[in-house]
């Protein structure tokens, strides 16, 4: 089972990382009431918040039609959805403000890109499986397939992505089984 302490543990490792890593003055915390709608499922997830202040609740919808849901509550500390930085397709997620919130909400692309052209996503397969929404084993499975691709090169703790082209929408449709 997926220790959730870890998880936090690793995301807030990774915010420390982010902070350290880009001018954060240029991304101005925001404030959000509780109760407050910050995201629809379906609208385009561009920016992601680094909470420093209260809780977002997050319900991520899985299937072709939705139909399973994931609660995630992320806290002060937290990068929150993460997730959104492996996917190119729109992903369903619902967050809204659980406790008063003020958040800094950076563009996905600047998590996303280093200043030598290097993109490094600092996560363990644990953690990513788990908010992803998948089993460790099938995502190592995979990561292990698009290393072996030359897609991607797996370090501890670390995943660069070596062929960021071959992620696009169109390139995965085209991909051989």
């Amino acid at each position: 089972m997926h220790d959730l302490s870890a998880s936090r543990a690793l995301n807030r490792q990774l915010v420390l990382l982010v902070k350290t890593q880009l001018a954060m003055e240029r991304f101005p915390a925001q404030k959000a009431a509780a109760g407050q709608t910050l995201h629809s499922a379906g609208d385009a997830l561009t920016r992601l918040p680094i909470i420093e202040r209260g809780c977002i609740e997050a319900i991520h919808y899985l299937g072709e039609e939705g139909n399973r849901i994931i609660p995630i509550t992320f806290k002060a500390g937290e990068l929150a959805f993460a997730s959104a930085l492996f996917s190119t397709a729109t992903i369903k997620v619902d967050l809204a403000v659980a406790e008063d919130l003020l958040a800094h909400w950076v563009p996905i692309g600047e998590l996303e890109s280093r200043p030598d052209g290097r993109l490094l996503i600092a996560a363990t397969h644990e953690h990513l499986a788990a908010r992803s929404g998948v089993s460790r084993p099938k995502l190592s499975r995979e990561l292990k397939q698009l290393e072996r691709s030359g897609r991607l090169k797996l370090l501890r703790g670390i995943v660069e992505v070596l062929d960021p082209d071959s992620f696009t929408a169109s390139r995965w449709n085209k991909r051989s089984p």
